[in-house]
């Protein structure tokens, strides 16, 4: 139940814009201690935290803005996208963050890329998550997809520069986990063994959940209200039609999840995205 607490604490202190890196750090100390019955430590990091943040609130007179959740590694100039230096260095910060669970790279990345580097629209990310459950390996070609993006704009719409930072962010991606398990084996395992360690990534491990869930209710928000290709429809007629492509967007979720979760069957995620793109041509209008 403690690593529960830490999952709803977690999705708290994300929702009021906490940053990743401070939330799951934290949360991996104070389990280590919880972990070993030392309970008042534990409660006690996890306090100078809240007072810290109080803090900072106090002086600023307000919340953290939602920049705050990521590290400001892929900014990039307006109307572009970022270096190829800071693609690759993009994946190697996501690639590292996946040891807490490679779902984390998710939430980590859309602070980088939407709310940071303002260089993807929301709508986009979602095409990318959706294009890359349908392929092997989804995260990886989920980021390869936000690096191809990334390229993209900066070589000024570039397919060639596309290609090159879909592989530099692949790359950054995959050389944590290759540096870890090769050149650490021997330190990895050591740490495996060190009880308090283990606690500390049992730690990380229970509050990504919370970070994951909240990023999640974000995105289905935006999903559900979005207006993409709406720009040219008229304020007196915008709120109809976002009402009724938002309960559309509604109705196909809904359909969806229970196909996912009634059905185990080989393809379906690719299916899936076919035909909600398919019936995304016909039911979704803007006039």
């Amino acid at each position: 139940y403690w690593l529960f607490g830490m999952a709803i604490l977690a999705a708290i202190q994300t929702t009021v814009n906490f940053n990743y890196f401070i939330t799951l750090g934290v949360c991996g100390i104070a389990f280590m201690f919880i972990e070993r019955k030392l309970y008042w430590i534990g409660l006690f990091v996890i306090l100078l935290e809240l007072v810290g943040y109080g803090i900072y609130i106090g002086f600023n007179r307000a919340i953290p803005s939602p920049s705050s959740l990521g590290v400001g590694v892929a900014k990039a100039e307006p109307g572009s996208g970022p270096d190829p230096g800071h693609i690759f260095a993009l994946g190697l910060v996501a690639g590292s963050l996946s040891f807490g669970g490679a779902y984390v790279t998710i939430p980590f990345l859309q602070a980088e890329a939407v709310t940071i580097g303002q260089w993807m629209a929301v709508s986009t990310f979602l095409d990318s998550i959706a294009i890359g459950n349908i392929v092997p390996s989804p995260l990886v070609m989920f980021s390869t997809f936000i690096g191809f993006q990334a390229g993209y704009l900066w070589g000024g719409y570039s397919i060639g520069f596309g290609f090159l930072g879909g592989l530099l962010i692949a790359v950054g991606m995959l050389f944590p986990c290759f540096l870890f398990t090769i050149l650490g084996h021997n330190l990895l395992e050591k740490l495996v063994r060190n009880k308090f360690l283990a606690a500390f990534f049992d730690g990380i491990s229970g509050t990504v959940v919370g970070i994951i869930a909240i990023t999640a209710i974000n995105l289905l928000n935006s999903s559900i209200t979005s207006t993409t290709g709406l720009a040219d429809v008229s304020q007196q007629d915008l709120p109809i039609i976002l009402a009724k492509n938002s309960s559309i967007a509604a109705v196909l979720y809904i359909l969806t999840l229970a196909a996912l979760y009634g059905y185990k069957k080989p393809y379906l995620s690719l299916w899936l995205v076919i035909f909600g793109a398919i019936a995304g041509q016909f039911l979704f209008v803007n006039n």
